[in-house]
């Protein structure tokens, strides 16, 4: 498991040089969110916490992850506040839906992430496995002037032989953070096959 760094004070000067942005950068290249979700993926494999990312890496990290901090619209949870996002699968399991809240909260150095979310079929069918996972990753100064991940986890559940599936969980860590991105996504399988559920924040 990969350890979480919080890396040198001098990065809450990068913090603080930062405007609160919304989900991605105005003029960024049009990727759809599969795009993107799948490029992250790519930079957590890559590389490991402290690692320095790549100059193309950096770049695309500040346009498309979210800015520390962010002014994003909140809804209501039973801790506080949050962000909503719904997703529906396609074809056999076109019935499973994910929805739920993420709350993240970036300080100085003190960070949290939180997840209240529900994997369900409306048809009450039941099946082999129903998941719900949420993959978090975090970047600030590495080095003297470069960008690199500070902290990268999933907080993830499971059910078998069920219709429903329900994640509710929280992980504090301690970082410096001036980028930060966030992926909740539903699983379903059957013998006969699976698939992944995408979701679209609000």
């Amino acid at each position: 498991m990969k350890k979480i760094f919080f890396s040198s004070i001098l990065s809450i000067i990068m913090i603080l040089s930062l405007s609160v942005g919304a989900f991605a950068q105005e003029n960024a290249p049009s990727l759809t969110e599969d795009q993107i979700q799948a490029k992250f993926v790519q930079i957590s494999q890559k590389y490991s916490v402290n690692d320095l990312l790549s100059q193309e890496d950096a770049k695309f990290v500040k346009e498309y992850a979210f800015k520390a901090p962010n002014g994003a619209s909140t809804y209501t949870l039973p801790w506080g506040t949050g962000k909503h996002f719904k997703g529906s699968g396609l074809g056999t399991y076109s019935k499973v839906q994910t929805e739920g809240y993420t709350k993240v909260d970036i300080g100085v150095i003190n960070n949290s992430v939180q997840v209240n979310m529900n994997t369900s079929d409306t048809n009450q069918t039941y099946h082999k496995k129903i998941k719900n996972s949420v993959g978090f990753q975090a970047f600030g100064l590495v080095g003297s002037d470069g960008v690199g991940i500070v902290a990268d986890f999933t907080l993830s559940g499971e059910s078998s032989n069920a219709n429903y599936h329900k994640l509710v969980d929280e992980k504090n860590f301690l970082a410096s953070v001036a980028y930060w991105y966030i992926s909740p996504k539903g699983y379903v399988e059957d013998a006969s096959g699976s698939q992944t559920i995408g979701v679209t924040y609000d």
